[in-house]
């Protein structure tokens, strides 16, 4: 619609009606969750970059995947999964939204924006130890009886897979030192995919059952678990893309280490 405004002269002109970006926004949650309402909505998965891979080995109810070296943004938090998550997700978000700035020396700062890509990784971070435990979840706060695999922490890496057209020299730099950015190398990951609610106890059994798989193929685990979520939250659960994703030693560096132990399932 256009409206008419006539000014102190007497004259008119006719201005269009531009929705402001927030009522934009609003307005595409909406849709999308309309859509989605109907079953005809489009996957976030389906439309925006993802980490490329290839299947190697194809299990009953997981799979165990190459992925190529990539760049990604990650920042730490000291929380557990669920604030850690969102907390994450915030500080990355905001650098790929425009809190960042040109590395080049004698370039007038200027921020840049960055397509969104899936899926958001978390993960816990653990510590070194000393023998004979090499590495430890960072226990929750108050010494409480520890959870499972990916919800016994209380340290996370939440990680943006930044787009294949960046470089770790050509990407911006983050405005806030929190968000730090490193290039990941080419390596194996056994994934199992799920639907469903991002509760804890079914992330903790998934990775569990994962790690059993793992154990009894004869693979090593060569990292935590990770949590790997596809879309976003108001989507609805039985359409979800979940992943509970853990990093395996090359089966070449597994033989010759074959006094490491083997990946806990957990309890």
């Amino acid at each position: 619609m256009a409206r008419v405004v006539r000014n102190d002269e007497g004259n008119t002109t006719r201005r269009r009606n531009v929705p402001s970006p927030t009522a934009v926004a609003i307005a595409g949650l909406v849709l999308a969750c309309g859509l989605a309402a109907r079953g005809g909505g489009v996957a976030v998965a389906d439309v925006i970059e993802e980490p490329t891979y290839s299947v190697v080995r194809a299990a009953p109810g997981w799979e165990l995947r190459s992925y190529a070296p990539a760049v990604v943004a990650e920042t730490v938090v000291d929380e557990g999964l669920d604030a850690a998550g969102n907390e994450g997700f915030r500080r990355l978000a905001g650098y790929i939204f425009g809190a960042n700035h040109s590395a080049g020396r004698g370039e007038p700062r200027r921020s840049q924006k960055i397509a969104m890509t899936a899926p958001v990784g978390v993960a816990p971070v653990r510590i070194a130890m000393t023998a004979p435990v090499e590495q430890q979840a960072i226990p929750a706060a108050g010494g409480e009886a520890p959870g499972g695999p990916l919800t016994a922490a209380r340290r996370y890496r939440v990680t943006f897979t930044m787009p294949r057209s960046f470089r770790l020299d050509t990407l911006p730099v983050p405005d806030d030192a929190r968000v730090q950015l490193r290039e990941e190398p080419a390596r194996l990951v056994a994934a199992v995919r799920f639907a469903g609610r991002w509760r804890a106890d079914v992330v903790d059994q998934h990775a569990r059952e994962l790690a059993s798989a793992l154990a009894a193929a004869g693979l090593r685990a060569a990292g935590p678990p990770i949590y790997a979520r596809y879309d976003p939250p108001w989507s609805l659960p039985w359409r979800r893309r979940n992943e509970v994703l853990i990093p395996v030693e090359p089966p070449a560096a597994a033989a010759a280490n074959p006094a490491a132990a083997p990946p806990s399932p957990g309890p």
